[in-house]
């Protein structure tokens, strides 16, 4: 859903030709950019914040007179503020491709089979020879980066702690720049 949101924050704009409308009104490309950037993120932030808040405290208050222990701080922390920060990231990076593709349903499933298709890929290579590829794909699948900050990896190595936020921050930083540099470019 924040990938999809994300795509069609700036693509929809160039499929109903606003975009034009949208720089005469602010010329500086960068900053019609930069703003979209900020209030999405900061939206997409918020909302999942309190959803995952919410979540951990009833499942916490469901799983209380099973044994299951309370969560310490740093789960707390990672279980809320890690995974928001990691959503809202992964929506700003599909904002960033909505800009650089122009066309929303190819943004959308781009980012869709970014997604995806590792872990897919992965579950089907049988191959001794490719076990090495395997595992790298299951390592920095988007699905094992976020069961990290759950402590559920699919493997027992790569990304941990909070290196799959590292990734995505530095994969969303580039995509940024290449959206910046491509707007700067091109014709609206």
């Amino acid at each position: 859903c924040v990938i999809t949101l994300g795509v069609l924050t700036t693509a929809s704009e160039y499929g109903t030709g606003m975009i034009r409308t949208t720089m005469t009104a602010c010329p500086s490309r960068g900053r019609v950019l930069a703003a979209k950037g900020i209030v999405f993120f900061l939206v997409a932030f918020v909302v999942t914040l309190v959803s995952a808040t919410v979540v951990g405290l009833f499942h916490v208050s469901l799983l209380e007179g099973n044994g299951a222990g309370d969560p310490t701080g740093t789960e707390w922390l990672k279980g809320t503020v890690g995974v928001s920060l990691y959503i809202a990231l992964l929506g700003l990076l599909s904002l960033a491709v909505g800009s650089i593709i122009r066309h929303s349903a190819g943004a959308i499933t781009l980012m869709i089979g970014l997604l995806l298709a590792p872990l897919v890929i992965a579950l089907f290579m049988f191959s001794e020879s490719l076990k090495d590829v395997q595992q790298a794909l299951f390592e920095y699948s988007i699905p094992n980066q976020m069961s990290i900050f759950y402590a559920n990896s699919l493997s027992d190595s790569g990304p941990s702690g909070w290196d799959p936020l590292w990734i995505v921050l530095g994969v969303t930083a580039v995509a940024f720049a290449a959206a910046y540099a491509l707007l700067e470019k091109r014709d609206v």
